[in-house]
């Protein structure tokens, strides 16, 4: 596939640009994809987020009981013992 590098886009009146189609199939970015946006000096970069970050799925596994965190460091204490005497 042939790389775009540089394409000239408008500025419509609600602040919204179109980005070229050529430009959306060579990131393989579709309608409803989230893009992030930061300043690099006085240029504006827009790059694709990935399809699942981690904050996205953090907390689809839930756990079946609740655990403190003392009771985590001391499973954690006693497997690397048990580990350690394998």
């Amino acid at each position: 596939m042939k790389t775009v590098n540089q394409l000239t886009v408008k500025l419509n009146p609600k602040g919204q640009i179109t980005i070229p189609w050529q430009i959306r199939q060579q990131l393989g970015i579709h309608r409803g994809d989230e893009l992030g946006i930061r300043v690099e000096d006085t240029q504006m970069v827009i790059f694709p987020k990935p399809n699942h970050p981690i904050e996205a799925v953090f907390g689809i596994l839930k756990a079946k009981v609740s655990v403190t965190l003392e009771e985590m460091e001391t499973a954690i204490r006693h497997r690397a013992a048990n580990r350690d005497r394998n």
